[in-house]
């Protein structure tokens, strides 16, 4: 999304997404201002001026959240993208895992599947893994909710098990939602998962 890649990946968002300018597209100036928009435009994603300002409010929030600080100075002061993967210094951003899940039933015998991840932020050094999700309602009651209705916490044990994170070691790693509001204030709050939901 507009939000993920203005957190994630801030120098690549001009390159993906262009903001529409509000005009009277009625009136001569308009339709032409409207062109030249979507001549420069191209092939990006176009935001109206409410989704850009938006993704502005919910980027800024996130950044003044001191729970957010570590990892908003990786990805803002890091090194550069290096390929497919972005050295953040010591973390990864837009991760994307394969692996082969495997596993045993009683009725079918053994299960393989190959599998893709694709993880917000990890650094496996520090044992830290972060997922960036957009809601409604961030508040820890509403949010708690949506998570269990959600299984968010499936989710997140399935990119521990990406990483070849044994079940008994889960508690060891600091596993984080981080929950931006889409719609104003655009509230942040951070949720630390429990481990016994990752194992």
């Amino acid at each position: 999304t507009a939000v993920h890649c203005a957190i994630l990946e801030p120098k690549e968002f001009d390159n993906r997404f262009a903001v529409a300018p509000k005009v009277d597209k009625r009136t001569k100036i308009g339709k032409a201002d409207w062109a030249e928009f979507v001549e420069s435009a191209g092939d990006k994603m176009v935001l109206t001026q409410e989704q850009g300002d938006a993704v502005i409010a919910m980027t800024d929030n996130y950044l003044r959240h001191p729970a957010c600080e570590r990892m908003a100075f990786d990805i803002h002061c890091g090194p550069n993208r290096n390929g497919s993967k972005h050295p953040v210094q010591n973390g990864l951003i837009e991760a994307e895992r394969y692996w082969e899940y495997q596993t045993f039933s009683r009725l079918s015998g053994e299960i393989k599947a190959d599998c893709k991840a694709k993880i917000d932020y990890v650094n496996k050094e520090r044992k830290i893994l972060i997922d960036i999700k957009t809601t409604m309602d961030a508040s820890t009651e509403a949010f708690t909710k949506q998570s269990w209705n959600l299984k968010y916490h499936l989710q997140l044990a399935f990119y521990l098990q990406s990483l070849g994170v044994p079940k008994n070691e889960c508690g060891q790693w600091n596993v984080q939602i981080i929950a931006i509001e889409n719609t104003p204030p655009h509230a942040v709050n951070v949720f630390k998962v429990d481990e016994k939901l990752l194992q």
